[in-house]
């Protein structure tokens, strides 16, 4: 999801029960840096 007012983006995972929100990334930075924490962070 992306925000409107802010480069952010707002990764998150849906399950029947809950929405865990595990990142809020500035969109600005390095595409492979944001790559590697969302797989550090969804590890």
């Amino acid at each position: 999801m992306l925000s409107e007012r802010f480069p952010f983006g707002i990764y998150y995972r849906e399950t029947a029960d809950e929405t865990q929100v595990f990142a809020i990334l500035d969109l600005r930075s390095e595409p492979t840096w944001i790559r590697a924490e969302l797989h550090n962070r969804n590890s």
